[in-house]
């Protein structure tokens, strides 16, 4: 595998849920809980620093919660 590789494409989605928010993302416990990624995979994908690509179950998951398709992960 490609040891540069960063998963970077839940960055704009994350952007986007703020800006309608009109404040920064801050997962707590719960969070965690109901999307079923860990604390430390979670602040990964959250800062574009997590070395293996986002699988589909989280994919499917992370869609939900921020109200986009799956197929906005693959647009980007």
């Amino acid at each position: 595998m490609n040891k540069s590789f960063r998963e970077t494409r839940l960055l704009p989605i994350v952007q986007s849920y703020e800006k309608k928010l009109g404040f920064t993302f801050k997962p707590n416990k719960t969070t965690y809980e109901r999307l079923g990624i860990n604390r430390k995979r979670l602040g990964m994908l959250l800062s574009g620093d997590a070395k293996t690509p986002l699988t589909s179950n989280e994919i499917s998951v992370l869609s939900k919660f921020f109200g986009v398709t799956a197929n906005e992960f693959f647009n980007q």
